[in-house]
């Protein structure tokens, strides 16, 4: 299981997806249900990215309503008010 760049907890790599019925999900790609659902992408994002800095960081993938791929970033865990990514600086 991959870990943090610092070599801590494992990481938890999430993908953020659209659903047939129109909601968007934020969900661990490890587990089989999304954890949290939402009316729009961004919100569905935006909670994606808090779970990744607040809990374990990771890779968020973001899909578009046609399921392609449209960014992958990665997070690391990290005080403050928003997600640092692994690639910037402290």
């Amino acid at each position: 299981m991959p870990t943090n760049a610092d070599g801590g907890a494992p990481r938890v790599d999430r993908t953020v997806f659209r659903l047939a019925d129109g909601r968007w999900a934020n969900k661990q790609d490890r587990e089989e249900q999304p954890e949290t659902l939402h009316n729009t992408r961004e919100e569905a994002v935006h909670a994606a990215e808090w779970l990744l800095h607040h809990h374990a960081g990771g890779v968020l993938t973001v899909l578009d309503e046609a399921g392609v791929t449209i960014s992958r970033e990665p997070y690391r865990l990290q005080g403050g008010e928003r997600p640092l990514r692994m690639d910037q600086e402290s």
